[in-house]
């Protein structure tokens, strides 16, 4: 028998797109699904009342599950939702505003059916369009055991809408960590990937809309979340070597450094070369790599 796959939609704020991604999920060509949508929206607000108007078209599908939150909660909060109602066998994510190509479940399965259980989890090909519409298409095929790049910021997935993940390994690590408010998606693959090796579909699985524009954080605002992020991971990236620990570091701050001088803060992009003792030769390796992305609008990541 086909294994069963649940494909969890959580959704706050995102009315007006929802049907685009059910609508997606739905009509793959791989048959054995289920769609599960969780509801984040406050029960008072006109998000609620317009995604319950949009999904009611829905309801009679027998592949198709509805569950709202009495309150608004938090996306790591929907996802444990959807997770606690599938009964799939593999889970995956979609945002609310993408939507999955055609044969993505297909692809997917297949290449998990036919590895060993070492192989927690996979990864497609993405394409991201811009509020320009500029499109950027995926480069990135790493795989196999993957927790520093993951860690480090340094593998390209496009979004959570992405991966695929054995059932059994999720309730391993007990689902995703409710405190996180940002980088849930990451620190959820960061911990199984401690344990497990990814495995890359070459296919071009999802299309990633990012045109409504996003805010435009200050730099104050981007270092405190970069920040943020190295405090609420450091526990995980303690876990590693002190070889691949200093590699995460390393790449954290090459990260901090790009910011720093794309705001043209100057003195701090000199201390943080200073104090990370980075290497002159990684230097222009990385500025090189982050130069050749621009300009042939591919996003992977970067090799020490």
């Amino acid at each position: 028998m086909e294994p069963k796959v649940s494909i969890i939609i959580p959704t706050f704020g995102r009315s007006d797109r929802i049907t685009r991604a059910i609508d997606s999920a739905l009509n793959q060509s791989y048959n054995n699904i289920e769609v599960i949508v969780v509801d984040d929206n406050d029960p008072k607000s006109i998000d609620r009342l317009k995604t319950e108007e949009n999904v009611s078209k829905y309801l009679k599908n027998p592949k198709f599950k509805y569950f709202q939150h009495k309150k608004n909660l938090n996306g790591a909060v929907a996802r444990n939702t959807g997770i606690k109602h599938s009964e799939g066998d593999y889970i995956t994510f979609l945002d609310d505003d993408d939507e999955y190509y055609n044969d993505k479940v297909m692809q997917q399965v297949n290449a998990l059916s036919n590895l060993d259980f070492s192989w927690g989890m996979c990864y497609t090909g993405y394409k991201k369009i811009d509020q320009f519409g500029k499109i950027q298409v995926s480069a990135e095929k790493a795989e196999g055991f993957l927790p520093v790049q993951s860690l480090s910021k340094n593998l390209f997935m496009g979004s959570g809408s992405n991966f695929m993940i054995r059932k059994e390994i999720i309730d391993e690590v007990n689902g995703f960590d409710e405190t996180f408010q940002r980088n849930q998606d990451l620190e959820f693959m960061s911990r199984i990937l401690l344990k497990y090796k990814i495995k890359y579909v070459n296919y071009m699985g999802i299309l990633i809309h990012n045109e409504i524009r996003e805010k435009k954080y200050t730099y104050n605002e981007t270092k405190a979340i970069n920040l943020n992020y190295k405090k609420r991971f450091s526990k995980i990236i303690a876990q590693l070597s002190s070889d691949d620990q200093n590699k995460v570091w390393l790449i954290l701050s090459l990260i901090d450094l790009r910011a720093a001088l794309s705001f043209k803060e100057f003195g701090d992009a000199i201390s943080i070369y200073r104090n990370s003792k980075l290497n002159f030769i990684v230097l222009i390796k990385y500025f090189y790599y982050i130069l050749y992305r621009a300009v042939t609008k591919k996003s992977f990541g970067f090799k020490l």
